[in-house]
């Protein structure tokens, strides 16, 4: 069933970050057009653009709806303070999992009250689901973005975290469904993950273009759905030298917008 997200219209809402050069965005509106910032990796500012990367900054933090407080005391000034920025706030949600009511009526009353906070600064709180938080999954995250209902508050969707909790056969459903609630899109390189099988985050956590899982069919996907926000490269625990991986992970970028541009053009 598709996730209604009320305030939010018909439509999937658009961020105003536009794409950091030129190179990034997708001729005549074809291929990838969506701004990509990696994040758990850095270089300057410069190299970033040379790349071809939106400099988008992000915030990440959390709340525990069963302590009190839950969260953290500075946590509404965070998101003041990025008023006017280009920056993503990402909020994980923990709980009691095993009293699922429970726990939704107590986020969605924190949620709600974080989200005028986040209107009054004209930014948006985007809840990123994490492998063993209540909010674990896109689809969790849909059903309580349902329940708060508030135009400040939306849903990333984490390809790694998907993955991990064995919903990779579902991705194309998922997408469908909490399309009009998603603010954020995350990618990496992955190997595939059969239900039930025992996969490290090494595995699920590649550099773009590397493994074996369809990153190119998945971000077509994303496109289809009508996703035109910014899109995060998942780069926790890549070894090595940032330059060297970032680089690869632009190439294939570029080499995935070229290949649907080529199609799209060739559909006409």
């Amino acid at each position: 069933m598709r996730v209604a997200c009320l305030l939010f219209g018909a439509s999937v809402i658009a961020w105003a970050f536009a794409a950091a050069t030129a190179g990034e965005a997708a001729e005549g509106g074809k291929g990838l057009a969506n701004p990509l910032f990696p994040y758990c990796a850095t270089l300057p500012d410069a190299k970033l653009k040379e790349l071809g990367y939106a400099t988008i900054r992000n915030i990440y933090t959390g709340i525990n709806v069963d302590k009190d407080p839950p969260y953290a005391a500075n946590l509404k000034d965070q998101i003041r303070g990025i008023k006017g920025t280009d920056t993503v706030f990402w909020l994980t949600v923990s709980g009691n999992r095993a009293k699922v009511e429970e726990t939704d009526a107590k986020a969605v009353e924190v949620l709600r009250e974080l989200g005028d906070v986040a209107a009054e600064a004209g930014v948006r709180i985007s809840i990123y689901p994490h492998t063993g938080n209540y909010i674990a999954t896109a689809r969790e995250g849909a059903r309580l973005v349902k329940k708060v209902n508030h135009k400040s508050v939306g849903l990333t969707i984490n390809l790694c975290h998907e993955l991990m909790n064995d919903q990779g056969p579902e991705l194309d459903k998922i997408l469908e469904e909490i399309a009009p609630c998603l603010f954020v899109v995350t990618i990496n390189g992955a190997d595939k993950k059969e239900k039930g099988q025992q996969m490290g985050w090494d595995r699920l956590i590649q550099p773009l273009g590397k493994g074996d899982f369809d990153v190119y069919a998945y971000l077509k996907k994303v496109k289809a759905v009508g996703f035109e926000g910014p899109i995060g490269l998942q780069c926790y625990g890549l070894k090595g030298d940032p330059l060297v991986f970032l680089t690869q992970s632009a190439a294939a970028w570029k080499e995935y917008s070229a290949r649907l541009a080529a199609e799209e053009a060739q559909a006409k």
